[in-house]
């Protein structure tokens, strides 16, 4: 071999070595060479956390070898180009769960509420024979039957509707008439008749013989053994145990009232929010001059009171700040996450919107005031929502037609949504169990997830 060719081939091996090292040198700095554009981009990367975790993924329509994590749940997936991507997870027997994911440079997109439904139901039958209502409790369900007769387990209970229920609780109330009655399902074949102790207690307490009417009741939020009950102008505490009546709150006449977790709350004709704290015995009073309302609910903190008007406009009241604002128009109902964090609403053109009430962090930084529609199956009309506490990125409609359905709440396109099977008249969501009565009075239960 010459002398010439030695040197070039020593030149030219140096070359390859200053080229591969440079390289690496800029690889290993997450850059890789972008051969559509001519030039170095930093990398991103997915990551995926998604039930069943045994499904594929198909990444822009190529199946992609995913390898999970052995400390943290989930498929990392790195060196991607900044971009748009089309994911899908498949799995046999589930529906495939879809989104368009945009990668950037230097950031992992995280999607990690993926949830892939089987793509058929398991019913049970709770009971053999038609129902036409049901009410769940911390005790079972209490069902009316079509004799239109209540029932819990065999025994026949006093009234003829549900008029409280809460499912954390094992006391219900009841009405007949005009007449309310409260029952301990630990004992069901005793029921007490509300409307008489209410009435009799109103004149021997007060010494008045002209008695008022329950307009509407509550369940104490933490002392079993006390009612709240709302009349035209007052706000009352019933202790069923001793018994004894106390007034809380009078106005010139009641328009909307709600409980939080340790309050008790009341809007007069002259657009006054009555505010009594059950724990400290204080009241306060706050001018918010909205003497209309079709409904008034506040957070379980009490931070926030939400007022929906007759035009359809939905105001909030921010307690700390003393500030009223108009959250949405034209809604036809709204339902407050668990965390408070966010609100769902139904408008009365049948959309169904997602708002962001304050900043929180999910998949995404969301901030406060950010607001997203989700996009349903064609000629399906929200009726009822239902936000699911162990899916927080799910939640539960049933439709105009009664199909229920399982929508993801993700603002990224698109929404993934899983039809349940059969119609249906009534459902409640509790934890993974869904109870359904179905259009044709067959009570039954399935299981949401695996």
């Amino acid at each position: 071999m010459s002398t010439v060719l030695r040197r070039v081939l020593f030149y030219f091996f140096i070359l390859i070595f200053l080229a591969l090292g440079a390289y690496l040198l800029v690889t290993a700095q997450g850059l890789v060479f972008d051969f559509e554009n001519l030039e170095f981009v930093r990398t991103g990367a997915l990551f995926l956390k998604f039930n069943p975790s045994d499904a594929s993924l198909l990444l822009n329509g190529e199946p992609k070898e995913i390898s999970r994590g052995l400390v943290i749940p989930g498929v990392l997936i790195t060196d991607l180009l900044p971009g748009a991507y089309h994911l899908a997870l498949q799995k046999e027997g589930h529906e495939t769960w879809e989104k368009n994911l945009d990668v950037r440079s230097g950031v992992v997109t995280a999607a990690t509420h993926i949830e892939l439904w089987p793509a058929t139901s398991t019913l049970k039958e709770v009971l053999d024979n038609p129902i036409s209502d049901f009410w769940i409790t911390d005790r079972g369900a209490v069902v009316l039957h079509n004799d239109a007769t209540l029932h819990f387990n065999d025994i026949t209970l006093r009234g003829k509707e549900v008029a409280v229920s809460e499912e954390s609780s094992g006391l219900i109330v009841t009405k007949e008439g005009k007449s309310y009655y409260l029952i301990d399902l630990g004992n069901p074949e005793n029921a007490v008749n509300i409307s008489l102790l209410f009435t009799s207690l109103q004149t021997s307490t007060f010494g008045s013989q002209k008695t008022e009417s329950i307009q509407t009741l509550f369940l104490h939020p933490f002392s079993e053994s006390k009612l709240l009950i709302t009349t035209a102008k007052n706000l009352f505490a019933l202790d069923m145990k001793r018994p004894r009546l106390e007034k809380l709150l009078t106005s010139s006449s009641t328009v909307s009232t709600a409980i939080s977790d340790n309050e008790a709350l009341l809007l007069d004709s002259e657009g006054t929010l009555l505010i009594f704290n059950l724990l400290l015995q204080t009241t306060s009073e706050h001018p918010l001059y909205i003497t209309q309302g079709v409904k008034m609910t506040a957070s379980p903190s009490g931070d926030t009171v939400f007022i929906l008007k007759n035009n359809g406009e939905l105001f909030t009241y921010d307690r700390s700040s003393r500030a009223t604002s108009t959250l949405a128009e034209n809604v036809g109902s709204y339902f407050l996450s668990p965390g408070e964090e966010r609100i769902a609403i139904i408008t009365n053109d049948g959309s169904l919107t997602i708002s962001a009430l304050k900043d929180y962090h999910s998949d995404l930084e969301i901030l406060k005031g950010t607001t997203w529609d989700i996009a349903l199956p064609k000629g399906e009309i929200p009726k009822s929502f239902f936000w699911l506490s162990d899916f927080p990125n799910h939640g539960l409609i049933m439709t105009a037609r009664g199909t229920p359905l399982l929508v993801e709440l993700d603002e990224r396109t698109p929404h993934n949504t899983h039809t349940l099977d059969g119609k249906i008249k009534k459902m409640v969501p509790i934890g993974t169990t869904l109870y359904l009565l179905k259009s044709d009075g067959i009570f039954v239960e399935t299981t949401l997830g695996e």
